[in-house]
């Protein structure tokens, strides 16, 4: 019996130790205007656990980050979505992918063969796991694109030590913290079509429309002075 409740409670340590190094990563939230690598967060030594949020509007959008990691250590990627629609209703093919590039020049493409579930349960959130990736680190810094064909949020998890608070470059809502996590995690994607930048083409029409009332309505003035001249002469 000693044994069995031993057992027990060594299973039950082992998993509430284990937990950390599964869910618990730092949250990074990614801004519109960080649509290239160097535009966006940089991550001084990437075996230092981050999560990092964003949303793609469309097929021609996309955020990046950068990082370094001590040479000959290992690099862990993984991308994940929200298990919610729509990102749960596409196919593979629409979802997200990881470009990444190496300090020395070359690329790899990290994308979606297969799709499992994956639950996190200190921000109460459920995600679709879409690819993971590990390979060997080398001196200098790397970049990281993510993409898609679809408006859609993703999640790009990267490193394995659980320190937070470790400073990171180029983040400018870091206090954001798990309520920032579910606010993007329960706000649908918009996509390109939702942005203010048709209201500033309405916004410019309207501007032409006025231009040309104001042009016209001097046109009619200007007649009338004219004619009003005119019969003044006659008149006289």
């Amino acid at each position: 019996m000693y044994r069995i409740a031993l057992g027990i409670l060594l299973c039950v340590l082992a998993i509430c130790l284990d937990a950390p190094l599964v869910y618990a990563h730092d949250p990074i939230i990614l801004q519109e205007d960080q649509k290239e690598p160097n535009e966006g967060p940089f991550f001084p030594d990437a075996r230092i656990s981050f999560a990092v949020y964003g949303e793609i509007l469309d097929s021609q959008d996309r955020r990046g980050f950068e990082f370094r990691i001590p040479s000959k250590d290992s690099i862990q990627l993984s991308l994940l979505v929200p298990d919610l629609a729509p990102e749960n209703t596409f196919p593979i093919s629409l979802l997200p992918n990881i470009e990444l590039r190496r300090p020395d020049g070359t690329m790899l493409q990290i994308e979606s063969t297969s799709v499992s579930l994956f639950s996190e349960p200190f921000t109460n959130t459920k995600y679709l796991r879409l690819a993971d990736h590990e390979e060997i680190g080398e001196e200098g810094v790397y970049s990281v694109l993510v993409s898609g064909s679809r408006a859609s949020r993703f999640t790009v998890a990267i490193g394995y030590l659980e320190i937070f608070g470790t400073p990171v470059s180029n983040v400018m809502n870091r206090d954001e913290g798990i309520q920032g996590v579910r606010r993007w995690y329960e706000t649908p994607p918009r996509s390109s079509a939702d942005l203010p930048v048709l209201e500033e083409g309405r916004s410019s029409s309207n501007s032409l429309l006025i231009i040309a009332g104001f042009f016209t309505l001097s046109v009619i003035v200007g007649g009338i002075v004219v004619a009003r001249r005119r019969n003044y002469r006659v008149e006289q």
